[in-house]
This record gives C-alpha cells, sequence and structure tokens, in this order.
C-alpha cells in the first residue's frame, strides 16, 4: 500500500494547500513533491492526526471508522461512496471556486480534505478498481471504536423446529442408481432433461435439492463414464453415512462452479448474461461470518443484518449494482440498484443457510408456526467438523430391506446405500406406502433392464437372499425361474374395449383409415381394443365418420365389485 507521503504525492499543487488550508496550518514548498513530503511529516508530528480525526463531524468520523476496521487494502471507492456520499469530480478552477475544503458535501469530501483518506488502485474481478484506505502510518495512529455493525446474539427458537439430517446421501444415491438404469451419459454431465427431473424428484426426499446433488456427484466424478468400472462410484455406495455426507459437504465447501446466488428461488437470471462472481470466495466469506456459539440458535435477520453492515459487497466487488440483469422470479420485475440489496444480496444469504446448509445437515432450521418462512438457525457439530476438516459423526442403524410375496421390495432408509442402489436396478420404482422406505417392484421389464446391465437372473436371486437375510418367498422364486426359462408370459394393460352392433360395421371400421388407426387387436367378432390413450381421439374420429359414440367409461374406483 502507498505510504502517506506516498499518497499525498498523488495530488496536485491547488490539492495539497487546500487540505493545509482546511486544517488550518502553513504548508511550505513551491513544488507538489516538496508539498507533499512536508504536509505528511506535519501529519505525523506529535498527535496532529489524532487532532485532526477528532475535529471531524460525527459522520466523517463514522466513514474514518469503517476504513480502520476493514481490510488494510482498503474498501472499493464505489461502494464507500454509496454509503459515505461521492466525491465531487472537480479540477484546481472549479475547487477554487466551490472550496469544497472548507464545505464538504458529505462525509467522504470531509475525510478527503482532511488528509487522512488516500485513494489506490486494485485489481479485482479483472479489471482496475479505485480503492480508499488509510496509509499504514495513521493506522498505527488513529484508535478504533467499538464496532457499531449489528450483534448476532442467541435468541429463542420457533416453535416449528426442522432439525437437519443427511438425507442428502439417500438422495445421491437415488440420483446414482437412476443414472445406472436409464442412462449414465446426462447426469456424468450434470444435466437431466426436464422430464427426467420432474420424474427423478418424485423419488426423493429433498426434492428441491435436486441441482446441488447432480453438481456434487459431478464434483465428485460420479456416476462417471463408466459406472460399471468405476472404483470412484464402488468406494462411495460402500461408504458409511457419515464418510458420504463429509464427501458431498466438502465438494459444495470447496466448489469453484456450484454458485449458489444463481440457485436463489426468488430470483430469476438471464442465462445468456448470468452475474459474473467469485462464488467460491463469496461461500467462504459468508460461512466465516456465521456466529458459532455451540448449540445457539440465532435469528436469521440479525445475520442477514450483520453482512449488509460489515460486508455489503461480498458479492460485489466493484461495488456495482446496476450491472446484473435479475428478476423477481415471481413478478418478473427488473431488481437493479442499491436499493434492492435485501431481495437480491439478503436472499442469498438466506437461502446459504436455508438450503444448503440445512440439506447437507450443516443446520438446523426454526420458523414461527408449520411451514412459515424459517426465521432462526441453529449450526450443528457436523458443521464445526467440515470447517475443522474433521471426521463427521453420524448415527448408523443398519437394517436389511425386505422381499415380499408379491415381488415388492421395501428398502429402508437406515438399509446400506449399496443394497438399495442395486435393488434399484433390478426394480421398478414405486411410490412407497411406509415412512422413511423406498419401495420397488421387480417385474419382467426391470429383469430384462438388469440384464442389459449385467446382471443376470441368478445374480439378482443371490444379492435379494443375502441383502434380504432370508430365503426368497417361493411365489418370488417361481416367477423368476419361469421368467428366466420362458420371459414374460403375460402382460397387463389399461385398455378400452369398442364393442360395434354387427361384424359388418366393426370390418367397416378397422378398414377406415382415419377410424382404423386408432384401433387395436380384435378381441372378437364385435369387439376391439382401443388403447387408452387414443379413445378420445378415436370418439372424434367416429363422429366425423358419421357415428355417435356411447361412452361407458368407469373409474377404477367406481367400478363394481366381483
Amino acid at each position: 500500500m502507498p505510504t502517506l507521503q506516498q499518497a499525498y504525492a498523488e495530488h496536485d499543487l491547488p490539492m495539497l494547500r487546500a487540505i493545509a488550508e482546511a486544517l488550518a496550518i502553513e504548508l511550505p514548498g513551491a513544488t507538489a513533491r516538496h508539498a507533499a513530503a512536508a504536509l505528511a511529516s506535519q501529519m505525523l508530528a506529535g498527535d496532529f492526526a489524532l487532532q485532526v480525526a477528532a475535529a471531524l463531524p460525527s459522520d466523517a468520523q463514522a466513514a474514518l471508522q469503517n476504513l480502520l476496521v476493514g481490510a488494510p487494502n482498503g474498501r472499493p471507492a464505489a461502494a464507500f461512496a454509496r454509503q459515505f456520499g461521492a466525491l465531487r469530480p472537480l479540477g484546481a478552477g472549479a475547487r477554487e471556486r466551490e472550496r469544497p475544503h472548507l464545505a464538504p458535501a458529505n462525509a467522504s469530501e470531509a475525510l478527503w480534505y482532511s488528509g487522512l483518506m488516500g485513494r489506490t488502485q486494485h485489481e479485482q474481478a479483472g479489471r482496475l478498481q479505485d480503492f480508499f484506505f488509510v496509509p499504514h502510518e495513521l493506522r498505527t495512529l488513529l484508535p478504533t471504536t467499538a464496532s457499531s455493525s449489528p450483534e448476532v446474539l442467541p435468541t429463542e427458537p420457533g416453535v416449528d423446529v426442522r432439525s437437519a439430517d443427511p438425507a442428502l446421501v439417500d438422495d445421491a444415491v437415488t440420483v446414482l442408481a437412476y443414472a445406472r438404469s436409464f442412462g449414465a451419459s446426462q447426469l456424468a454431465r450434470g444435466a437431466l432433461s426436464a422430464a427426467d427431473a420432474r420424474h427423478l424428484r418424485s423419488f426423493l426426499r429433498k426434492p428441491q435439492a435436486l441441482p446441488l446433488v447432480l453438481e456434487l456427484l459431478r464434483e465428485l466424478g460420479l456416476p462417471g463414464d463408466d459406472p460399471a468400472r468405476s472404483p470412484e462410484l464402488r468406494s462411495f455406495l460402500l461408504a458409511t453415512r457419515a464418510a458420504q455426507l463429509r464427501q458431498l459437504a466438502q465438494a459444495w465447501l470447496k466448489s469453484q462452479t456450484w454458485n449458489d446466488l444463481l440457485q436463489v428461488p426468488s430470483l430469476h437470471f438471464d442465462t445468456a448474461a448470468p452475474p459474473q462472481t467469485d462464488a467460491l470466495q463469496t461461500r467462504q466469506l459468508l460461512l466465516g461470518m456465521l456466529p458459532r456459539a455451540p448449540g445457539s440458535w440465532f435469528s436469521l435477520n440479525d445475520y442477514v443484518a450483520l453482512v449488509r453492515s460489515a460486508a455489503p459487497d461480498f458479492q460485489r466487488a466493484p461495488g456495482d449494482y446496476d450491472a446484473w440483469y435479475v428478476r423477481d422470479a415471481q413478478t418478473g420485475a427488473a431488481l437493479r440498484g442499491a436499493a434492492h440489496w435485501e431481495q437480491i444480496d439478503g436472499a442469498l444469504v438466506r437461502f446459504l443457510v436455508t438450503g444448503p446448509l440445512h440439506w447437507l445437515g450443516l443446520a438446523d432450521l426454526a420458523g414461527a408456526e408449520a411451514n412459515a418462512p424459517a426465521s432462526e438457525f441453529r449450526l450443528t457439530p457436523l458443521f464445526v467438523s467440515l470447517i475443522n476438516d474433521s471426521e463427521f459423526l453420524v448415527p448408523e442403524n443398519p437394517q436389511r430391506l425386505a422381499l415380499h410375496a408379491t415381488a415388492t421390495i421395501t428398502v429402508p432408509i437406515n438399509a446400506p446405500r449399496a443394497d438399495r442402489y442395486q435393488a434399484a436396478r433390478l426394480s421398478d420404482w414405486l411410490q412407497p406406502t411406509e415412512p422413511d422406505s423406498y419401495a420397488y417392484q421387480l417385474t419382467p421389464a426391470s429383469l430384462r433392464r438388469a440384464q442389459l446391465q449385467g446382471i443376470d437372473l441368478r445374480q439378482a436371486q443371490a444379492f435379494l437372499q443375502r441383502a434380504s437375510g432370508a430365503p426368497l418367498p417361493p411365489a418370488v422364486q417361481r416367477a423368476m425361474q419361469r421368467f428366466a426359462q420362458h420371459g414374460s408370459e403375460a402382460r397387463l394393460q389399461p385398455t378400452v374395449v369398442l364393442r360395434a352392433s354387427s361384424e359388418a360395421l366393426l370390418l367397416q371400421l378397422q378398414q377406415h383409415p382415419q377410424v382404423g388407426r386408432f384401433l387395436g387387436e380384435r378381441l372378437g367378432p364385435l369387439t376391439v381394443m382401443v388403447p387408452e390413450r387414443s379413445w378420445e381421439k378415436l370418439r372424434s374420429a367416429l363422429l366425423e365418420y358419421g357415428l355417435l359414440l356411447d361412452c361407458e367409461l368407469v373409474d377404477a374406483d367406481d367400478a363394481p365389485e366381483d
């Protein structure tokens, strides 16, 4: 950083004389270089700098304290100006007319013309930025007062406590099983089609965290280009729940590609021109400001207020609040300017706690009532372990999967993740009917899919017997043996039956080009199958043919029992 004399040497002679006049001192020297040396010598003499600081108006004293308690290399000039006022761009002639050193327009000008603040440049965000700073010699002389930043003190949580859990591990295994069964190539790139994402979310415990799971798996190199031969995948699946969660949390903590800002649900960014931020640096700064009293709850609002007071430009190095193209995701309103700090920067601070920290088991949340937004948070011991790079402690209570006589498989959440991964590869996926479990169904289609993945019937039977700890139910054993010998022998499918009044009419309908294309397999002299998805199109085609159709479709819940 420039010394005090070097900072003064950046001024022209009229500016140095203006500072001297503001300080009520005589300034010898006929050149700017000599005047700068003389002014620096006077400022460092005795307690002169202390007297200058004490004579500042209160707002200028606050501006001085802001620089003294901040980073030694200063603060971005744009951000400082927003808080304490901008320096008017006055040349020598304008300074002579306006005399701003005797009538400063704001705190920044009062501090500037007191000679206690310098200006320099640093490279940030790929370009040079102006910074205001207090030279080192003055920083050692001038005292700092108690911080006026808001404190984050322990508080009582709301009545609705939402304890963090390690469920993101389970979702990671679900995603990996989906990748292996239905195509790993997309997931290897951290991408999914919209249809696949909707389908997959229905099986996740934290569906809103799917983008994070995809990115963290990609960071870990999972599932890889060839899951069948991936030692990383095998190692992850066989690890303890604690080790798996630690891998995911460390991947998030160190990720340079995951941008928490772009995932804030209340914001919509232009994908063609997203904000250029240092996501890793932003994450580390915000985590470093978290209050960490063990076991204590803290107000989320207080934490946001602390960040806004102490580091308002934490993700905007130049302090530029007009460069991003961001809209309110609900209203579509443009959010530009520092007035929208709470909606953009504050929203990110809240999301970091209520999103990734909570999803990864690192923070408990609480709200005033059920479904109310989180208002308090408490860091868990796992957060301390993450920051200290120590082992995670997560209790294990392993349970076995259960194979039922109906060929359904129930897998408790506490079952080994590798066993659930394998069961998911063998089966069609069902929505669970029991809490804290997963449900699967053995079908000919699922067994054929498993065979394509290199799992033959004997391997499947051996796995199910080992993982369940019991012999296969006799009915399932027989069914799998028949499938091995004969393949699929029966098929159940929803369909609609069209009944004609005569065999001749049915033949005419089958031969008609606009009607016959919606008809399926002939069932009898007067009946033919109609694919369920086609019956409405068939009704329209029959109307054009000149035939009104009686419909007797009955919902399954209303169908008569035998």
